[in-house]
């Protein structure tokens, strides 16, 4: 990835060829380059070719600089400025056209507009000022953004969830509206899930009781699939190190077990009703930003795709000692549903929204997704976001900070993190994955922006994976 400083080709007159510059993100520059005879001396921010020798021959004056690397004609009536740096063309204007056009073609990518709209008041409004201006605009105010009285997030029902082109006239009908400042459509982008993997009907394990335990008097958890739970007591299962583990029976013995904490799970949804998370699941902080209602309960296919959350939810704070599934790392603590993870397309307002949600309720917002991981994309919070994210750390818990937790990434060494602006922000805590040897993830992503590690699955045996509950009352071995 990288930043070309070519756009487009301007005329100046007949002997050159100049090319205006603005940023322009692509993938490489090299590559498309190489072929055509170019020496780049630097980030191009003016370009001048020379022509055929003819042309050359038959305009007026030159005046050469920097050797032969440019030919500027002494008529010129604007200035090359002192500190451009240039890209020679050596006789092969036509070819320097084609390789700009690849560059534009290769770099640009098709943009998505959302029916939601970012509405700013002239003036600090109430909820239902803002809600009678939505609604002789023909929209439905979804609420305040982050709080505000002059942030509002629009929808419109009759716009698509998506589509190519800004709706100019909806935003202009926003725009006269004698209350309205400014009317922005929203962005939609594509943000992917990580540590998942498709489920199948093997990964599933039943969900039973153990009312007599073998050894009442043993101080590890009773739970069924406590012995598979090698990340918290390793003794070696599948090949793994010994008491290579996360120490956490040493906290839990001086009483360190998640009590009086909530952490927000932004994902698609939580199964609340779940035996092993109903009685440490916490409604006041929990909300639904996907469907705009307080019950974050996952929707339904038929690949539980949208177990991610859920599993998640598990990893956390499953209840210890009650005969179901495994038992979660801070097994006294609270778990809050944000589902904002499934809809078409992400959007600024959406992503603000879930990561300034009860502030002082949720002590710790917790986000295992983030941009694709293909190692072409490079992109991170946008404006409200990134506003939520730096209000919570300053503001959030009445003062003491909220605490934002980031999945490094899935994209192995064919990507890196420090693309990721969720994760390389310094407002972020970026946390990636270790195996039951200790050797890194194979997925793993790893960055300057690591702050620490933790265990995700350990090898391909499902049998060494991570123990968690699942929807609809099951249990799963799949992390």
């Amino acid at each position: 990835m990288g930043r070309a400083r070519v756009v487009h080709i301007v005329a100046r007159d007949s002997s050159s060829l100049y090319v205006d510059s603005c940023d322009l993100t692509t993938t490489t520059i090299s590559d498309i380059f190489s072929s055509s005879e170019i020496d780049v001396t630097g980030n191009a921010a003016s370009v001048a070719s020379t022509t055929v020798e003819e042309k050359l021959s038959a305009s007026p004056p030159v005046e050469a600089v920097h050797g032969t690397k440019i030919a500027v004609p002494s008529r010129t009536p604007s200035t090359v400025s002192a500190n451009a740096r240039y890209i020679s063309v050596r006789r092969r204007p036509v070819t320097m056209l084609l390789a700009v056009i690849a560059l534009l073609c290769a770099g640009s990518t098709a943009e998505v507009f959302t029916n939601t709209f970012l509405v700013k008041m002239r003036e600090p409004a109430e909820r239902h000022i803002a809600d009678r201006v939505a609604a002789r605009n023909g929209f439905v105010n979804l609420g305040p953004v982050l709080g505000s009285q002059t942030e509002y997030h629009f929808v419109h029902r009759a716009l698509p969830h998506a589509r190519s082109k800004r709706s100019v006239p909806h935003m202009r009908k926003l725009k006269v509206d004698p209350l309205v400042h400014t009317a922005v459509q929203q962005p939609g982008f594509k943000r992917v899930k990580r540590g998942y993997k498709p489920l199948s009907v093997d990964n599933l394990v039943p969900l039973y009781q153990i009312k007599n335990p073998a050894n009442p008097g043993n101080k590890d958890p009773s739970d069924p699939y406590f012995q598979y739970q090698w990340y918290l007591k390793n003794t070696g299962q599948n090949g793994g190190k010994p008491k290579l583990d996360l120490n956490v029976k040493a906290a839990w013995a001086q009483g360190v077990t998640g009590k009086n904490v909530t952490t927000a799970i932004m994902d698609d949804g939580v199964d609340y009703m779940h035996l092993d998370l109903k009685d440490n699941y916490n409604a006041k902080a929990s909300y639904d930003f996907s469907s705009n209602d307080p019950y974050p309960y996952p929707r339904y296919t038929d690949d539980w795709f949208n177990s991610h959350g859920t599993r998640c939810a598990g990893e956390v704070a499953a209840a210890r000692d009650n005969g179901v599934c495994g038992v979660g790392v801070a097994y006294d603590s609270k778990v809050a549903g944000i589902r904002m993870l499934d809809q078409p397309y992400m959007t600024d307002l959406i992503e603000a929204n879930s990561m300034g949600h009860e502030p002082d309720l949720i002590d710790i917002y917790s986000a295992s997704w983030g941009p694709t991981d293909d190692g072409k994309t490079v992109d991170g919070p946008r404006n409200a976001t990134m506003r939520a994210i730096v209000r919570g750390v300053n503001e959030g818990r009445r003062g003491l900070g909220n605490i934002y937790v980031w999945a490094s990434g899935d994209g192995g060494e064919e990507d890196d993190c420090n693309c990721d602006g969720y994760t390389a922000s310094m407002w972020t805590v970026s946390i990636n994955s270790a195996i039951n040897d200790g050797q890194n993830a194979q997925y793993d992503e790893s960055c300057s922006s690591t702050l620490a590690s933790t265990f995700s699955n350990g090898a391909k045996d499902p049998i060494i994976e991570v123990v968690s509950g699942h929807l609809y009352v099951c249990c799963t071995l799949s992390p």
